[in-house]
Formats: C-alpha cells, sequence, structure tokens
C-alpha cells in the first residue's frame, strides 16, 4: 500500500514540475496524462483526488500566480502578461480567472496597488495556496513541492496553520 502511495506521489511530482517548468505553453490534460502513462480518464480522477481540483484549474492557478507578479510588479500592457503566461488568445478567460481568484479584474488590481500602501509581492505562491479546498491537499502540495525546488516556504507554513489540519 505504501508503495503505491509513494508511486502515485512521485507522479504527480513529476507533473507538478512539468506544469512549472511548461505554464506558459500549451499544456493539455493529454499531454499530463502521458508524461506519467496514465490514460486521460484515470489521470484526470487521480489528479483531482490528490491535488483536490482538476489538472486544469491547477494549469491556470500557475499561469496566475506569474500574471499576479507581473501585474503588480510591472507596467507591461495587461494583455501581454496573459499572452506571456500562457493565456495567448484568450484574454477573456485570463480576466475571468483572475477575477474570480483576486476578486477584480488585472487592471483593477494594479489600479488598487498603485493608490495603496499595500506591498508588492515577491513570491508567486498567493494563488495556488488559496485554490486548495483542504488542508490535506495542500500540505501533500507542499511536501512534493519542497521536494522540487530549493524556495523559502514561510508562507506556507503560515497558511497550515491558519486551516483546520486535518
Amino acid at each position: 500500500m505504501k508503495e503505491k502511495a509513494d508511486r502515485n506521489i512521485q507522479r504527480l511530482g513529476v507533473v507538478l514540475q512539468y506544469v512549472r517548468q511548461h505554464y506558459a505553453e500549451n499544456i493539455s490534460l493529454n499531454d499530463a496524462a502521458h508524461i506519467v502513462a496514465l490514460n486521460r480518464e484515470y489521470f484526470s480522477r487521480f489528479f483531482k483526488r490528490y491535488m483536490g481540483m482538476t489538472f486544469m484549474d491547477y494549469v491556470y492557478a500557475i499561469r496566475l500566480e506569474h500574471a499576479y507578479y507581473d501585474v503588480i510588479n510591472t507596467d507591461f500592457p495587461i494583455g501581454s502578461i496573459a499572452d506571456h503566461h500562457g493565456f495567448e488568445k484568450n484574454y477573456k478567460l485570463f480576466v475571468r480567472k483572475f477575477k474570480e481568484q483576486y476578486g477584480c479584474s488585472p487592471g483593477e488590481k494594479r489600479k488598487q496597488l498603485k493608490s495603496s500602501w499595500y506591498p508588492r509581492h515577491n513570491m508567486y505562491s498567493i494563488t495556488v495556496s488559496n485554490c486548495f479546498c483542504n488542508s490535506k491537499s495542500w500540505r501533500l502540495y507542499c511536501t512534493i513541492l519542497t521536494s522540487l525546488t530549493p524556495v523559502s516556504y514561510t508562507h506556507l507554513r503560515a497558511h497550515e496553520t491558519s486551516q483546520d489540519i486535518v
């Protein structure tokens, strides 16, 4: 049983790393399933079970966290930011997902931050941490990421203590 769980976590780690490295490209559910040698339907259920969100919601979350950083830290046009971070030719989707995540459009967020003392973020994980529907999925995600990338995880620990740990 533990062997199967370890294999599943390894598969998930491969997919998460792939998405983080290729988020700006056109990534599909089929691509991800192929990477870990699973059929599309099984991979879809597998990812949702372990991550608490669909694969495409995760891809959008990664794209949004990078786009959010650029929205608040650069003066690049919003359309260019959307294109650069994987929403090319789908500006409406970008704005809709951004509004769902942050409660306003990218342009409104930029205006809010320029007109306030609100500090700009230099960490990317704002979006992803808000996407997880339960702390179990969040802890699994953190475990996988810490094994993949050398990043400061103080924000992860702060997030985990603010939730009920199941």
